[in-house]
């Protein structure tokens, strides 16, 4: 009975804490394509929390979860019986009135945005889980609005002016200020659909006729203009190849002329040096030449003085010096007197010797 009864009791202390446990602490799970952000007794927290489980005390903490997938606004005449997967009102397709002539055209359009992370905490402060109706629908209207009112409606209708529109609606709202400061990233814009006044339908269909008309018309003279020009590209082609054919023999001949003349004239060059080494090689002979007879001369001078030297130094060869000079003075002194045919009387003629310096002839009249 005690242990029944001990059971018992310890079953609903759990049973109390439990309750306790879940009436003040709760677990917030935060999803793979979530983020969080908790709220304190000092307010927001200043950092968002990524996916996880995380137990916080309720009476003083909460956790406001946020989708970051891309999302998408519809405005269109579709509801989720139609199958239409987004954010939008049902009979929501925006009506405005472009050019000159005031038309009425109905947008059938989607805008496909996600959330900017690093901005989640000011977008928590500001608008919290209301993005769409506070900041998406309003700015969109007022920015096709901008857009299609400029243009005239058989422009936007169909074909590259609706191409053209939708792209230029779509980079307004990719770089529209109140988008980038409110945390709003534009992934695409797609008109689905645009609806035109109906007593303006037969008038743009007929111009649409006649713009399809003039389109396949200036199509089949683009065509033609361009078998044209393929024609006369080949006729260029054949031109340019027999230009460039051409232009290579010429340079082929311009080169063989001017190999031709660099031959020549390294033949030349080599002749002239070879005339120039001849010259140098016969003035080095000449050079050559004359210092040897220069040098034989020199010797044979040298050799010449050597004997006169030899012949006339010391007593002997002061002796023959003398002798020398006494013959020679006997010679003249002969020459002298077979020149002359009479001696007068009275005359004397002495040969004196000069001790042996010379013999001096002296004539003395008496």
């Amino acid at each position: 009975m005690n242990g029944s009864f001990k059971a018992a009791m310890l079953a609903i202390i759990v049973m109390v804490c439990g309750i306790v446990f879940f009436a003040f602490c709760g677990i917030e799970n935060i999803k793979g394509h979530e983020l969080g952000v908790k709220e304190n007794w000092n307010g927001v927290v200043e950092k968002s929390f990524t996916p996880g489980k995380y137990v916080f005390f309720r009476p003083t903490t909460s956790f406001e979860v946020y989708d970051m997938r891309v999302q998408n606004f519809i405005m269109n005449d579709k509801g989720l019986a139609d199958g239409e997967v987004g954010i939008g009102r049902a009979n929501d397709s925006y009506k405005i009135q472009t050019g000159k002539g005031k038309q009425d055209v109905t947008f059938k359009m989607a805008l496909r945005w996600r959330l900017d992370p690093l901005k989640l905490i000011a977008i928590h402060k500001a608008v919290r889980q209301d993005m769409a109706e506070k900041v998406i629908r309003n700015n969109l209207q007022r920015t096709v609005k901008d857009k299609g009112t400029i243009k005239e409606a058989l422009d936007i209708y169909s074909g590259q002016g609706l191409v053209d529109l939708q792209q230029a609606i779509e980079d307004g709202l990719r770089n529209l200020p109140e988008f980038v400061a409110q945390g709003v990233l534009v992934e695409g814009y797609l008109i689905e659909d645009i609806d035109l006044d109906p007593k303006y339908e037969d008038e743009i269909r007929l111009k649409q006729l006649a713009v399809q008309k003039a389109l396949r018309m200036e199509k089949e003279a683009l065509a033609n203009l361009k078998e044209a020009d393929a024609q006369e590209a080949q006729s260029q082609i054949a031109l340019n190849k027999s230009v460039v054919e051409a232009e290579a023999k010429k340079q082929v001949g311009i080169l063989e002329k001017e190999q031709e003349a660099a031959e020549i004239e390294l033949v030349a060059k080599a002749k002239k040096a070879q005339r120039v080494f001849e010259a140098e090689g016969l003035k080095e002979s000449n050079i050559l030449e004359a210092e040897g007879l220069r040098a034989m001369l020199l010797a044979e001078a040298e050799g010449q003085d050597a004997l006169k030297k030899a012949k006339y130094d010391g007593e002997a060869g002061e002796l023959r010096a003398s002798v020398e000079i006494a013959n020679l003075q006997a010679e003249k002194l002969k020459g002298m007197l077979e020149g002359i045919q009479i001696i007068p009387e009275k005359t004397v003629l002495s040969i004196m010797g000069n001790g042996g310096q010379g013999v001096k002839p002296v004539i003395d009249v008496k």
